[in-house]
C-alpha cells in the first residue's frame, strides 16, 4: 500500500523490497495481483494518482529507463500502467537493480519498486548495511 498509495509519492513509501530468492515470483504475482484489485482500470482508474510535475515523471522515466537496460527485469503492476501524457504510471517492479543504479542510489518518490532477492539472512544484513537509512522502516 505504501508504494501505490498516492503513486508512491509519500514520504514512507519503501526504498526497496528485501524478498528471499525462492519467494521472488510469489511476491511478484501476490504484489500484481493485491495492486490490479485496488486500481482494476490500472491508470484509467479513479483512484489514480498523477505524478505531482513534469519533471518528476522525467527523473522517474531516467530511473526505469537504466533499470530496462540494467535489472533483472521489470514489471508493471498493470496491464494498462501508463499514460505518460497525464503524468501517470502504475508501479514498475524492478528485479534486482545494480546496488549503484539511480533507483537505488537515490530517493524514489514515485511508483518505482526495485524488489531485491538474498540467499541468506546474513546477505539479507549486507545489503541493509550497505543502503542508506529510509526515513522510515517496517
Amino acid at each position: 500500500m505504501g508504494k501505490s498509495a498516492n503513486n508512491g509519492q509519500y514520504c514512507i513509501a519503501p526504498d526497496y523490497v528485501l524478498i528471499p530468492e525462492n519467494k521472488l515470483e510469489e511476491f511478484i504475482d501476490e504484489y500484481t495481483g493485491q495492486y490490479q484489485q485496488m486500481f482494476t482500470d490500472g491508470v484509467d482508474s479513479p483512484e489514480m494518482t498523477s505524478l505531482a510535475t513534469e519533471g518528476q515523471l522525467t527523473r522517474l522515466m531516467g530511473y526505469l529507463e537504466e533499470a530496462q537496460n540494467t535489472a533483472e527485469r521489470v514489471v508493471s503492476c498493470h496491464p494498462n500502467g501508463s499514460r505518460i501524457s497525464d503524468r501517470l504510471l502504475s508501479t514498475q517492479l524492478i528485479v534486482n537493480p545494480p546496488a549503484d543504479s539511480q533507483v537505488m542510489r537515490n530517493e524514489i518518490f514515485g511508483p518505482l519498486l526495485p524488489v531485491v532477492t538474498y540467499q541468506s539472512f546474513e546477505e539479507a544484513l549486507d545489503i541493509i548495511a550497505k543502503n542508506p537509512n529510509p526515513l522510515h522502516s517496517i
